[in-house]
């Protein structure tokens, strides 16, 4: 895929196999950053999404796109 190029994924395409709930920073718990997510890097094969914690950890969701159908498969 080109850095031009956008698309829109449908829910019924999306293939969820786990949830995290994002929530509120705990009582006395000071943020040291704003909690974010962003892509990190995409092309045909592939989606690396960067989620930052308010506490700074950082998670990396690797996402691999089905062959056929262009679904990402998680």
């Amino acid at each position: 895929m080109s850095s031009e190029t956008s698309g829109l994924l449908k829910r019924e395409k999306v293939k969820i196999t786990g949830r995290q709930q994002l929530g509120d920073v705990a009582p006395g718990v000071t943020p040291s950053v704003r909690p974010r997510a962003g892509i990190v890097e995409q092309n045909d094969q592939n989606m690396i999404i960067e989620v930052v914690c308010h506490c700074g950890e950082k998670i990396y969701l690797h996402c691999t796109y089905a062959e056929s159908t262009g679904q990402l498969a998680g």
